[in-house]
């Protein structure tokens, strides 16, 4: 069996081949003439075979030697690629990184993210907590978070993603037929409103009503027979005729287009901050998390 150190020996023949010259061959391998021709020497002595046929005007490579280097040369190529596929995997950013975000942030703006994102990062493997809960990132092991801007604590790091959010007051057609279509806030007394409720304490969320026109602000308490912590569970409800709900109007813009809702209080839109993705500033930051934000920074919809 052939020795690594004839191997490697051998590539010094393939090196002569490509070069077409001695002279060119030792430059290209970093050494003086003289070192590559002990070289070759000493493996001719190992091998027992000539291996350079040497002129006073010229030298190449003996029938053997070629025969060697055309057996060697795709074995050499074939190393060479997957070198160059080792090195490129290993230069990919990898390992897990675990989010939380609430189920409007995590349908449309996150999942869309993460379906240009992942191909492109085959090493990284991403875990989405989708509630409204506010949760402790280190102590449940998160590595980031997606929420309203308003909400998150001053001592966070924030990476904004998206402008303000509006969202819009719906029914449909056949609810306002029954029950009446509200002209003002304290209309909405009389109607079943569609609650949304924040992470496992239950507390419902109250709507911030907004005058565009005056800039008046009222917080509404919503009362109604259903809630829900799904803003798309509150989406159906709200189609299938059981009040009125509170939702950021791209969820519910083709159900208005479509006529299959009415948007009702118009002039009286909620406004909120809009979503921000945010960690703890003194955490290591691992490659793969630097590529999201990088990813995220990239493709956040700001106007």
């Amino acid at each position: 069996m052939i020795s690594s150190r004839d191997l490697g020996d051998l590539s010094l023949l393939s090196q002569i081949k490509i070069s077409g010259s001695f002279t060119k061959a030792a430059s290209a391998l970093g050494m003086t003439q003289s070192a590559l021709s002990q070289r070759v020497k000493a493996l001719e002595d190992r091998l027992g075979m000539k291996l350079l046929s040497r002129t006073t005007r010229s030298l190449s490579l003996t029938q053997a030697a070629l025969e060697m280097v055309a057996v060697l040369a795709p074995a050499q190529e074939k190393l060479g690629e997957i070198l160059a596929f080792s090195k490129t995997k290993n230069s990919l950013p990898s390992g897990k990184i675990r989010l939380t975000a609430p189920p409007d942030a995590a349908n449309y703006f996150l999942f869309p993210f993460l379906k240009s994102f992942l191909p492109n990062y085959p090493e990284i493997q991403i875990e989405v907590l989708v509630d409204n809960a506010f949760h402790n990132l280190v102590k449940d092991g998160l590595d980031a978070g997606i929420r309203t801007a308003g909400l998150i604590e001053k001592d966070m790091i924030s990476l904004k993603l998206s402008d303000r959010l509006a969202m819009f007051l719906v029914a449909s057609p056949a609810y306002l037929k029954a029950h009446g279509v509200p002209k003002a806030p304290k209309d909405l007394m009389l109607h079943q409103c569609l609650n949304l409720l924040i992470g496992e304490s239950g507390r419902i969320w109250l709507w911030p009503l907004e005058n565009q026109a005056t800039k008046e602000k009222l917080k509404f308490t919503p009362k109604g027979a259903f809630a829900s912590t799904q803003p798309e569970m509150l989406l159906q409800a709200s189609l299938d005729q059981m009040g009125i709900a509170c939702l950021p109007s791209h969820s519910v813009l083709r159900s208005i287009e479509s006529g299959k809702l009415v948007q009702v209080l118009k002039g009286w839109e909620p406004v909120l901050p809009g979503y921000a993705l945010y960690y703890p500033g003194k955490r290591y930051k691992s490659a793969a998390f630097q590529a999201l934000l990088e990813g995220l920074k990239a493709w956040r919809h700001l106007s």
